[in-house]
């Protein structure tokens, strides 16, 4: 999936949790990770960052700063929520791709999955694991507006903005 470089800097994202970082410390802490007499231009990781953007798995915000503007990445996506995501585009390609995804409906298979779509932010139910069906979708966002005030009131995964039948019954 990811070429030496690219999987040292998204691992970079993955493992430092509301990580953000312009490209020049994207590039010197990739350089830093990888093997010795190894590098990668800073061009490479500024393209690679903007390819991971249209892609979905980072976002960013734009800063002004001496220069101009700069953009300031972080992940959109956990490792976790990452390979979920890769593995149900797998699976569509290969049962789109089969010529008959009928055969594959019939014996229970997803055939479409949206892979973005909202998780329960005390057990990130979602599509992704074929429990779409569980959503209850009790907002959390008028009491809890952001990533940061779920995180402090000690949601499992905050970036959640609903909470699953189970877990709304639990926390009655």
């Amino acid at each position: 999936m990811f070429i030496p470089y690219q999987a040292i800097l998204m691992r970079t994202f993955w493992n430092t949790p509301d990580l953000k970082m312009v490209s020049r410390v994207a590039w010197e802490k990739t350089n830093d990770e990888m093997p010795k007499g190894d590098s990668i231009s800073r061009a490479s990781i500024i393209n690679f960052l903007n390819d991971m953007v249209d892609e979905g798995l980072l976002g960013f915000i734009e800063r002004t700063g001496k220069g101009g503007h700069h953009r300031v990445y972080s992940a959109n996506l956990t490792e976790h929520e990452f390979w979920a995501k890769l593995a149900a585009e797998t699976m569509n390609l290969i049962i789109n791709g089969s010529g008959d995804p009928e055969i594959f409906a019939a014996a229970g298979a997803k055939v479409e999955v949206d892979t973005g779509a909202p998780i329960c932010a005390n057990c990130a139910v979602s599509v992704t694991y074929g429990r779409l069906e569980m959503l209850d979708r009790v907002s959390l966002l008028e009491e809890y507006p952001t990533v940061d005030a779920r995180k402090k009131a000690g949601f499992e995964h905050p970036r959640g903005e609903y909470l699953c039948k189970e877990c709304s019954e639990e926390m009655k």
